[in-house]
């Protein structure tokens, strides 16, 4: 009988609960882990998406995997960090109105970010299991995906882009830029979730202090060029540095994997949606 007093135990999630996830989990002390939850129709009829959520593997529970997680802790407090310093910094330089304008716009990129990227990134960890060879090329098509969706969206917003403009509350080449965004930042969090599970810490870390450090800098500077309307300076400082970073990503993915469309992947990539 397993004695569950004092224990800090994992739940099983459902598309959370990966091997590098629960190792994670292990590693940071958490007693008991579960794999996340796994269909029983699936296992009776030997779905090929349906075993490697059982899989473990010893090999990777060495001191990588402590590296990893204690400096990805690191750098996500300090990120954290670096936002509370800065808070009074914007709401000195911004008027309420203004304040409020950039964080909704920043709301807007969220809700219309469900939509842009299909939830595909919830599909990395269980791709990286079950395409350990053709990794590359998963991430290659799995950002043709999200990117083509992304497209089609940036279209219809630049014809609906007066309407856009109105329903939202911002000027035409905000709204519209917001969809352009929304075509390549996900490249970011491609990566990002790329050397997590590829324990690749160091990338991971400089891209979180290099999009923080840039976001920071290049908001003080756009809000003091647009004096009259500073909400459109913090906006284009948030946005443009993870834009850059995205397209810079967005090369290398399909530079490395050399593979935008590829059905399999595409099907298989939808998994992530019933993860939202």
């Amino acid at each position: 009988m397993i004695d569950f007093t004092d224990k800090i135990i994992l739940a099983p999630m459902a598309g959370i609960c990966d091997l590098p996830f629960r190792l994670l989990c292990k590693e940071q002390g958490c007693d008991i882990v579960y794999t996340e939850m796994i269909s029983a129709k699936g296992m009776y009829y030997n779905n090929k998406n349906t075993e490697p959520l059982l899989m473990t593997d010893d090999k990777e529970k060495g001191s990588k995997v402590v590296r990893s997680s204690i400096w990805y802790t690191i750098a996500n407090v300090s990120i954290r960090a670096v936002a509370i310093i800065t808070t009074p910094i914007y709401t000195g330089m911004l008027t309420t109105a203004d304040y409020g304008k950039a964080n909704t716009f920043n709301s807007w990129i969220d809700v219309f970010n469900v939509f842009a990227c299909l939830c595909v990134v919830y599909s990395i960890g269980r791709a990286k299991l079950d395409f350990p060879d053709k990794f590359d090329e998963y991430m290659s098509s799995l950002q043709g995906l999200s990117s083509s969706f992304g497209f089609i969206l940036l279209i219809l917003a630049f014809i609906f882009r007066e309407s856009l403009s109105g329903w939202i509350h911002y000027e035409v080449p905000l709204a519209v830029g917001l969809f352009a965004y929304l075509c390549v930042s996900p490249s970011v969090e491609y990566m990002m979730q790329k050397c997590r599970y590829e324990y690749r810490y160091k990338e991971n870390i400089l891209i979180s202090v290099i999009t923080c450090v840039g976001q920071v800098a290049l908001s003080i500077l756009l809000m003091l060029l647009f004096n009259d309307r500073r909400y459109i300076g913090k906006i284009l400082g948030v946005m443009l540095p993870t834009a850059i970073m995205g397209i810079i990503f967005y090369i290398r993915f399909i530079v490395k994997g050399r593979v935008f469309y590829n059905k399999e992947y595409w099907i298989y990539a939808q998994i992530g949606r019933a993860h939202v």
